[in-house]
Formats: C-alpha cells, sequence, structure tokens
C-alpha cells in the first residue's frame, strides 16, 4: 500500500507539472490580466447586458490558447476598452494534497474564472472575431458528412446544392464575361555581371562589363479551328574587351526575329499552316582588334515562308505540381528562303551569298520544333530546332536551355546554341562549320 500511495502522489505531481507547463501562463500575484482591444473594436453593438466581475479570481484561464494575440498587463485607459480574465496565477487546487478537502473559495474563484472567460469569448465573437484564431465556420468546413444514397431515387429534385432550382432566373444576372481570343504574353531576361580591377592590383587583371537582355513579345489568336501566333523575340548580349584596341564594347549576340504562324485545325492536334518568319540584327558585329564588319543593322535580312503542317501538345502531369509539356513542332515540306544586305562592307562570304551579290533565295524544306518541360515550378527546359535545305546548302541551329527560379523575379540560366552552316567558306579562323555559343548568367527574369 505504501508503494501505492508513493507512486500515486509521484503520478499526481507528475500531472501538476504537466499542466503548468503547457498552460505557459506565470504567477501574477493579486494583478489583473487584461486584454487592450483599440479602436478597431465595433461600437455599434449595444452593450453586453450581463457584466463582468470585478473581483479577482485565482483561476488559470485557457483562452490563450484561442486568441491571436497574448494577454497584457496595462494600466486602465478611457480611451481604450479592457476585458478583464482575471489573476493567472494557478488554481488553489495544484497545490493542495489529494487527501485534503476543496475549500469554497476555491470552487468560488473557479465559477468565477469559468464566467469571466465566457463572457470574454461572447466579447470577441461579436467585436472582436480577428482575435480568435478557430472560428464555427472553419469547424464547419472541416466536418464530413456520411449519408447513404439510395440508387433507385433521384438525387436532385429541384434543389441543387441547397438552391431552389424553380426560383432561379431565367438569364445570369451581373457581369456579363466575353470569352477572349487573343492572348498576350512576356517574357522579360535582364542578366547583369560587373567585374572591376584596379590598376594596381597585386595579381593584376582586367575590369569587366557583361550584359545579356532578352525580351519576348507574343499575341496568340485562338478561335473554333483558327489559330494564329505571332512573336517578337529580341536578343542582346555585350560585354568589355580591355584587349580590344579598336573599341571597349563588343557584341556577343544581337537578334531580332519577327514570326508568325497562321493555322487551320485539320484534327485535334494538327494544324495546316503557313509559317513566316525575319530575323535580322541592330548593331555592328566585328572580331577582336579588326575594323572588319562581319554583320550590321539589316546586313544582313533573312526571311524564310514555309507551307505545311504543325502539331501541338498541351500536357499537365496531375500527379507531380508544376510540372508541364508544351511541344510544337512546324513540319513545312514547300519552304522558300530569301536573303538581303543592305551593306556590301560586310563579310558576304560568312552569310551565304555569292561574289558581287547582295540577294541570295532558293526553295526548300524546312522544320521547326520547339519544347518547353516544365519540370518542376522552378525549373524548366527549353530546346529548339531549326532546320533548312536547300538541297544544295544545309542551315541548321538547335538551342537547348536550362532555367532554374529562386524566386518570381531572379532566375540563373544555361543556354547552349549550336549551329552548323555548310555555306561559309572553310578558313584558318572558321575551320570548322559547327559553330558554339554558351552562355551562363543570373539576374533578373519575369515571364506574363
Amino acid at each position: 500500500m505504501s508503494k501505492m500511495k508513493v507512486w500515486s502522489k509521484k503520478w499526481m505531481l507528475f500531472g501538476a507539472l504537466f499542466c503548468l507547463l503547457f498552460q505557459g501562463n506565470l504567477r501574477a500575484g493579486q494583478a489583473d490580466s487584461i486584454i487592450v482591444l483599440t479602436q478597431t473594436e465595433r461600437t455599434d453593438l449595444p452593450p453586453m447586458e450581463e457584466p463582468l466581475p470585478q473581483r479577482i479570481c485565482q483561476y488559470r484561464s485557457p483562452l490563450p490558447l484561442w486568441l491571436r494575440m497574448p494577454l497584457v498587463n496595462a494600466p486602465l485607459s478611457s480611451h481604450s476598452r479592457y476585458l478583464t480574465l482575471g489573476s493567472l496565477a494557478p488554481q488553489k487546487a495544484f497545490n493542495m494534497p489529494y487527501r485534503e478537502p476543496y475549500r469554497s473559495d476555491v470552487v468560488e474563484d473557479f465559477l468565477c474564472g469559468t464566467r469571466i472567460d465566457r463572457l470574454n469569448m461572447e466579447r470577441f465573437s461579436v467585436r472582436n472575431p480577428g482575435l480568435l484564431r478557430v472560428s464555427a465556420a472553419d469547424l464547419e468546413a472541416s466536418r464530413i458528412i456520411s449519408e447513404v444514397v439510395d440508387p433507385d431515387k433521384p438525387e436532385l429534385e429541384g434543389i441543387v446544392s441547397g438552391v431552389d432550382v424553380a426560383h432561379l432566373p431565367d438569364s445570369p444576372q451581373g457581369v456579363e464575361l466575353k470569352r477572349r481570343y487573343w492572348k498576350p504574353g512576356w517574357e522579360s531576361i535582364v542578366q547583369f555581371s560587373e567585374n572591376y580591377v584596379s590598376p594596381n592590383w597585386h595579381k593584376g587583371g582586367n575590369s569587366a562589363l557583361n550584359l545579356y537582355n532578352k525580351q519576348l513579345f507574343r499575341m496568340d489568336y485562338n478561335k473554333d479551328r483558327i489559330s494564329w501566333l505571332n512573336e517578337l523575340d529580341w536578343r542582346l548580349s555585350v560585354f568589355t574587351s580591355a584587349a580590344d584596341t579598336v573599341s571597349r564594347f563588343r557584341v556577343a549576340e544581337d537578334l531580332l526575329k519577327l514570326r508568325s504562324n497562321f493555322g487551320v485545325r485539320a484534327v485535334e492536334n494538327l494544324f495546316y499552316t503557313l509559317d513566316v518568319e525575319a530575323r535580322t540584327q541592330l548593331f555592328t558585329m566585328r572580331e577582336e582588334n579588326k575594323t572588319e564588319r562581319l554583320s550590321a543593322l539589316f546586313s544582313p535580312v533573312a526571311v524564310s515562308v514555309g507551307l505545311g503542317m504543325k502539331y501541338v501538345l498541351d500536357k499537365k502531369y496531375p500527379s507531380r505540381y508544376g510540372r508541364r509539356l508544351r511541344l510544337d513542332i512546324n513540319l513545312a515540306p514547300l519552304a522558300y528562303d530569301f536573303r538581303w544586305s543592305m551593306r556590301t562592307d560586310i563579310d558576304m562570304k560568312r552569310h551565304g551569298f555569292g561574289e558581287g551579290k547582295r540577294i541570295y533565295s532558293a526553295f526548300g524544306s524546312m522544320l521547326k520544333a520547339e519544347m518547353i518541360f516544365d519540370i518542376t515550378s522552378f525549373l524548366s527546359w527549353r530546346s529548339y530546332l531549326y532546320y533548312n535545305t536547300s538541297y544544295h546548302r544545309v542551315e541548321t541551329e538547335w538551342e537547348n536551355g536550362l532555367n532554374y527560379a529562386f524566386s518570381r523575379f531572379f532566375s540563373a540560366r544555361v543556354n547552349v546554341q549550336l549551329r552548323f552552316d555548310d555555306a561559309a567558306p572553310r578558313t584558318k579562323e572558321m575551320y570548322s562549320r559547327l559553330q558554339i555559343n554558351q552562355l551562363l548568367s543570373i539576374g533578373f527574369a519575369m515571364t506574363l
């Protein structure tokens, strides 16, 4: 029996300590614990019929577990409204031996405290509902109602989701929303890197400045069997070269492209299309320490027109959040390639022009394929393939870009572009017809 009494005392002591830790309230002596309500409290409501008791109750209140704001001790003020919660001192019953009977004042304090809590909860619910962590509506929304449905009995008999169908208006009320057939889009990337090295740096070195810019504007039209895609793409990559004696700034990439693809639906994902694309640049490009121009504004201008079919796929993965695959393949068995150069003092042979000619044209075939694979909500892979042949000349480009978004406006990007053109003659500088352009950048990026 002695062991049983010892274990019972230990368990009661453990329970009392657990309650003290769970409640998390400190002994406040004889001071009143109050909640200060600012002027946001509704004043248009009638006063409570039952006033709060003014006595100090030795009672541990559970209201802090239900309120969004902690209890504070502050002096009364005429500019604010206070709700007295009573003292936060522990109940006397917690400190009493289990053999000692409960005193009447302990019971009175307990009843007084519960009454204060009830009145305060009523005031919070009516005057300051924002102070409550959980409302009855939140609990009601999570309730699951199980009901046995008779398969032989119609489920809907004049009432749908609690709405009386017989009293519904004949036409929808409110603002009529019209379908939008034009869908705009915009992708903006501006990435910048800078490195400054003073002339007296102990290891030497050169200052560098790099800027990459990409602006893609898109306007899509879809209605019935008609699909019309319009894109304006501008890319510019500029860097500084300390070894260049001609100019401090050099252009690594400069592309201005305008594309329009008009399609008529044949089957679900297959369209008859007419594809038109024009490409040029805005700035002059040259080699290091050389004044000879390689290309310039409208020098050259390449226009390609293709007639064929297009396959479109847009697939989402419900099992993987953020995963999406978009595929666009345009095959033109009949294509026309036209090129013109405004200037003749550029390297004409590099662009496939004949000796003394500034115009090039040829018929052939063309293939364009674009894939955008959103692996996750922050990681995406874009691949673009362009193939054009006149059956005497082959020009192809394959671009792959991997984009990692740290946030909505900040991302890292790795882009690799391969190009093959057998029209350019072989020289010491151009010993291989395979061309590579690789870029790693971190900076601002936004897509709408």
